[in-house]
């Protein structure tokens, strides 16, 4: 991909969660199912006193509500990461015990806190452009894991039929058409929200994708711990990752 349109559409998707932080709220309120799933993973981590938790791209906070909800409060620090300055404002205030902070979550993942023990990324690698920049931000995001420590991914995935008939493309970046020829295999862009005045960049993980994370994992020292399909829904899914450092 040209990283001209890459660095577009990442504006264009930070600047719609800024846009739609009051309505993303509203509707991110329940724990998603698979979240019961990553608990034990989570909960072994023990060599420490305290749990280090990283939430990359954390929205309104849910996943520390959830959190909070299956083991005490002393037990982790929380640290909750996201691009959109509103949301961490929603978030800090319905949970003011825990610590958010701003964070380009796309540029700057060498700002994350160091020696973590768990880093969890759900509902954004869908919105990271470009399958070399992935698979640079994958690198930078296993470097701040502590050894025996566990990264956890979520992968949207949605029907493909689904996705070509709700797909908008071409579209305007910038005063630049973009067509999907200027776009990866697997990019599409969808409405947001039920007017569907706002659109979204999206790419839809294949199963050679999933099976290239897995390959960059293992050589950065990690393997996987479990893989698994859960949030299901009558166009899409949500795959699961777990991954431990164990070099």
């Amino acid at each position: 991909m040209n990283q001209t349109i890459r660095k577009m559409i990442v504006h264009q998707t930070q600047f719609l969660y800024e846009k739609i932080a009051d309505e993303f709220d509203s509707t991110r309120i329940t724990p998603w199912n698979g979240w019961k799933r990553i608990v034990p993973y989570i909960d072994t981590q023990t060599e420490t006193k305290i749990i280090k938790i990283a939430d990359i791209a954390c929205g309104n906070g849910r996943f520390a509500a959830f959190l909070k909800s299956q083991m005490p409060l002393s037990r982790m620090k929380y640290f909750g990461y996201d691009t959109s300055r509103s949301l961490l404002s929603i978030a800090s205030q319905t949970y003011p015990e825990f610590s958010f902070t701003y964070l380009d979550c796309m540029n700057q993942m060498d700002s994350l806190e160091t020696q973590l023990n768990c880093i969890s990324v759900f509902g954004f690698m869908h919105h990271i452009p470009d399958r070399a920049f992935r698979s640079k931000w994958i690198s930078k995001l296993c470097s701040h894991v502590a050894f025996n420590g566990i990264i956890i991914l979520s992968f949207w995935l949605i029907d493909v039929d689904w996705l070509k008939r709700k797909n908008v493309l071409p579209i305007v970046l910038e005063g630049k058409q973009i067509t999907s020829s200027d776009l990866d295999t697997g990019d599409y862009y969808i409405p947001w929200g039920s007017t569907y005045n706002d659109i979204r960049y999206y790419h839809n993980y294949s199963e050679n994708d999933l099976d290239i994370i897995s390959e960059q994992m293992k050589s950065l020292g990690f393997i996987c711990l479990t893989l698994f399909e859960d949030d299901l829904k009558a166009h899409s899914k949500n795959w699961y990752m777990v991954f431990q450092k164990l070099k």
